[in-house]
C-alpha cells in the first residue's frame, strides 16, 4: 500500500468517526428501535463533541513522545494528565490509578463497569497507525484497554483493532469478522454475541429480530439510562455492556450490507450506546471506502471540525482542531510506529507493507506479538496483577486471586517472562518484601531463548504477609539479568482485604 492511499484511508476512519460519533450521540442510552435515516441534532451547530474520538488524541500525544515503547503504565499517565471525566469505568480506573493500582489491576479492581464500552471505541488509533499489520494493533489495544477495563472490554478492542488494522488491507465484510474473532477467546461472550448477529442474518431474520434476540442473549443496561424497558429483555449486569453492543456494530454492517449510510443508520436505529456502536462502524467503514465512498450528505454538515468534551484543553497535550490535522500527525506517527514494515521505493514512494491475507489472522500455534493477547495467564482465568515491557523480556505477574492480602494468608504469584531475543538468559529475582513477612527474598531462573520452541519461561514466587498495618503495601520486583547492565523494576500494588 503505498502513502496516499494510507492518508485517504485514515482520513476515511476519522471522518466516519465523527460521522457516526454525530449521529448517534442523540440516541445514546436509549432502549428501542427507532427511525434513522440522517443527523438527528441540529445540524446548523455542526458536529457533536464525542469522548470515543477525545480519548484517541490524548493517547496520540503519548504515541508521538513514545513512538513504539508506549505501554499502558505511559498511557495511564496521559489518562490522569489529560482526561477529565469520573464516569463509570473512566472514574475507577483513575481512581485506582491515584490510589496507587497500576494498569492492567488498574481496569479491573473494584470496577464493575470494566467490561463496559469505553475501551472499544478508541481502538482507531491502533489501526491507523499499524495498518494491515493487526497482530501490532491488538498488542497496542491491549496496553491501552487494561488501564480502565477487563475481561470482555478488553476482548472488545482486541477485535475492533484488529478489523480496523486488516480493513487497510482487506475489505470483505466476512473476512475481516472472521479476522477480528480470531484474536479473542472462541467462548467468549463477545464472540457469541458476534456470531448470533451472523447466524441470524444468514437465517433471513430482519434486523429487528436479530436486535431483539441479541438483547435477549447478552442483555446490556446501558439503553436504561433513559429507558424505556423493554418487555422480553431480562435483567442485566450493571456495565456488562461491550458484547452486546459490538454485536450492534456487527448487526449494522450484515444487514447494511457495506452501503455506508444504512449500515450507520441501523447500528444508531438500535439505541443503547448508539454513538459508540455508529462511531465504530463508520470508522471500519471509512477505512474500506475511503473518503470517496462517504455521501456528501454527512459530511457536508460537520465539516472537518473535532469538538471535545472530555480532555483537559489548557495545554498539557496538543489536541488537534480537525480530521485534516489529526491524520497528518496519525500519518507521520505510523512510519516510526511501524518501523521494519515502512520502505521508500527508488522513486522515493513511502510503501507500506501490509501483511498477506492469510497471516493477517491470529495464528495461535505460531509465536507472534499477539501472545499479549492469547497466550498470557490473564486469558486462562487467572488476574494479571502487573506488567513491564523491557528491552530484553517482558515480564507478566498473574495469581489466581485478586491485588487483595490478608493476614496470614498466603500469596502465590506465577511470573511469566517473554523472551524478545535468541538468546537464553540467568535472571535473578529481588522481592523487597517487608521485614514481617515470610517469603522467598531472592530467586534465580534460566529464561528460556526465542528459539527453543516456546520464548514463553514461567517462574513462581509467594509470601505470607504479617503485621499488616496499613491500607495497602507497595510492593517493587528488582530484576537483573547476568552479563547486561540493564535492570528492571516491576511495581506491585496490594490492597489490604
Amino acid at each position: 500500500m503505498n502513502y496516499s492511499q494510507y492518508l485517504n484511508k485514515v482520513r476515511g476512519c476519522w471522518l466516519g468517526k465523527n460521522i457516526g460519533g454525530t449521529l448517534g450521540a442523540p440516541l445514546e442510552s436509549h432502549r428501542g428501535v427507532f427511525d434513522v435515516d440522517y443527523y438527528l441534532h441540529d445540524t446548523s451547530k455542526g458536529v457533536l463533541p464525542n469522548d470515543d474520538l477525545d480519548l484517541q488524541l490524548a493517547w496520540l500525544n503519548a504515541v508521538e513522545n513514545y513512538g513504539n515503547k508506549v505501554n499502558a503504565e505511559i498511557l495511564g499517565n496521559y489518562w490522569l494528565l489529560s482526561v477529565t471525566p469520573y464516569w463509570s469505568e473512566y472514574g475507577q480506573g483513575k481512581a485506582n490509578m491515584e490510589y496507587g493500582i497500576l494498569p492492567p489491576a488498574s481496569g479491573r479492581y473494584k470496577n464493575q463497569f470494566s467490561e463496559s464500552c469505553g475501551c472499544f471505541i478508541r481502538s482507531e488509533i491502533w489501526a491507523c497507525l499499524a495498518p494491515g499489520r493487526p497482530s501490532i494493533a491488538v498488542k497496542y489495544a491491549f496496553e491501552d484497554a487494561c488501564v480502565d477495563h477487563s475481561d470482555e472490554g478488553i476482548y472488545a478492542e482486541l477485535f475492533c483493532a484488529a478489523v480496523q488494522s486488516a480493513a487497510f488491507a482487506e475489505s470483505d465484510r466476512d473476512t475481516l469478522i472472521d479476522i477480528g474473532l480470531s484474536y479473542i477467546p472462541e467462548d467468549c461472550a463477545l464472540a457469541g454475541a458476534i456470531k448470533l448477529v451472523r447466524d441470524c442474518y444468514h437465517a433471513g431474520d430482519d434486523w429487528k429480530t436479530a436486535r431483539k434476540k441479541l438483547l435477549c442473549a447478552y442483555p446490556d443496561t446501558f439503553g436504561l439510562a433513559v429507558g424505556p424497558v423493554e418487555e422480553g429483555i431480562p435483567e442485566a449486569k450493571l456495565g456488562y455492556d461491550a458484547p452486546c453492543n459490538v454485536g450492534i456494530v456487527i448487526l449494522g454492517w450484515m444487514y447494511g450490507e457495506n452501503d455506508f449510510s444504512k449500515s450507520i443508520c441501523i447500528a444508531a436505529a438500535c439505541g443503547e450506546d448508539a454513538d459508540c456502536t455508529a462511531g465504530t462502524l463508520a470508522a471500519i467503514l471509512g477505512i474500506i471506502l475511503e473518503p470517496e465512498g462517504i455521501d456528501e450528505k454527512w459530511k457536508a454538515p460537520i465539516g472537518d471540525e473535532i469538538k471535545t468534551c472530555s480532555l483537559d484543553v489548557t495545554g498539557s497535550i496538543y489536541i488537534s482542531p480537525n480530521v485534516t490535522n489529526l491524520t497528518r500527525r496519525v500519518a507521520k506517527a505510523m512510519i516510526g510506529f511501524m518501523g521494519q514494515y515502512v520502505n521508500i521505493d527508488d522513486n522515493g514512494v513511502i510503501i507500506i507493507n501490509t501483511a498477506q491475507k492469510d497471516d493477517l489472522y491470529n495464528k495461535k500455534a505460531r509465536l507472534s506479538n499477539i501472545e499479549y493477547a492469547n497466550a498470557f495467564p490473564y486469558m486462562y482465568g487467572k488476574k494479571l496483577i502487573a506488567k513491564q515491557n523491557g528491552l530484553f523480556f517482558d515480564v507478566f505477574m498473574s495469581c489466581d486471586s485478586d491485588i487483595t492480602i490478608k493476614e496470614g494468608e498466603q500469596k502465590d504469584i506465577e511470573l511469566l517472562f517473554m523472551n524478545n531475543f535468541h538468546h537464553p538468559y540467568w535472571v535473578k529475582i529481588n522481592w523487597d518484601l517487608p521485614e514481617e513477612w515470610e517469603g522467598v527474598r531472592e530467586q534465580s531462573i534460566n529464561v528460556t531463548q526465542f528459539n527453543s520452541g516456546s520464548k514463553h519461561t514461567y517462574a513462581k514466587s509467594s509470601f505470607i504477609p504479617h503485621g499488616l498495618k496499613q491500607s495497602k503495601y507497595e510492593l517493587t520486583a528488582q530484576i537483573t539479568i547476568n552479563g547486561f547492565i540493564s535492570k528492571m523494576y516491576v511495581p506491585l500494588t496490594f490492597v489490604v482485604e
